[in-house]
């Protein structure tokens, strides 16, 4: 799943951007930075606590702790924040770095939960993506379309992430009763023809895609 999810998000830059420099914020363990580095990408890595920064290990990518290391020179084609937007403590500084960092016509990928997903109304306070005290924002489509606008950026194009419906939905199941289980499966059948019919507006996660206004 995780390799068809990868090649997923590469297909959806490479319409855009085909080729050129990537940062990936909040990268983790880099499993999206080296797909990409394997496509002939030049990747940068950015996470304060991914395991791949602090290991020496062989890899083919640069990997940072800190965006302010990277110089103002060291532009990227495609800057992508895949669930780690919430998890960001200053909101505002992240953004002048990527005003900073971003070329004047590159994208900025942005994926995160869905406060409108239909399973949430299901769940409720037990919903896996609300995530406490991990999760500090939780956005809506307009919400987040707002945050963007206030620092300069337009959406150019937004999916549904079907992939991330199971998962959200087996990490809110309380526990592995037939019941639960069966329920996880009419919630995850629910939610995906929701999904279908209404867009990524009530997906259970979404990615935007923006370039600088």
């Amino acid at each position: 799943i995780q390799q068809v999810t990868l090649r997923w998000k590469y297909n959806k830059i490479i319409s855009i951007k085909p080729s050129g420099r990537v940062l990936d914020i909040g990268g983790g363990n880099g499993e999206f930075a080296v797909f990409m580095a394997s496509k002939g990408w030049d990747v940068v890595l950015q996470d304060t606590i991914s395991e791949v920064v602090d290991r020496n290990i062989d890899k083919n990518f640069e990997s940072v702790k800190d965006l302010h290391i990277l110089k103002d020179g060291q532009k990227f084609d495609v800057i992508t924040l895949w669930h780690s937007l919430e998890h960001i403590h200053d909101v505002p500084e992240l953004y002048n770095q990527i005003n900073r960092l971003l070329s004047h016509d590159g994208i900025l990928l942005i994926a995160v939960p869905n406060l409108s997903a239909p399973e949430k109304t299901f769940y409720g306070k037990k919903w896996v993506p609300f995530d406490a005290p991990r999760h500090l924002y939780h956005f809506q489509i307009e919400s987040l379309k707002d945050l963007c606008n206030k620092y300069k950026f337009k959406i150019i194009r937004k999916y549904s992430l079907y992939q991330d419906t199971p998962y959200n939905i087996l990490l809110s199941i309380s526990n592995n009763s037939l019941f639960q289980i069966f329920k996880g499966i009419l919630v995850f059948f629910y939610s995906i023809f929701r999904t279908i019919i209404s867009g990524p507006h009530y997906s259970s996660s979404f990615i935007i895609i923006c370039k600088k206004s």
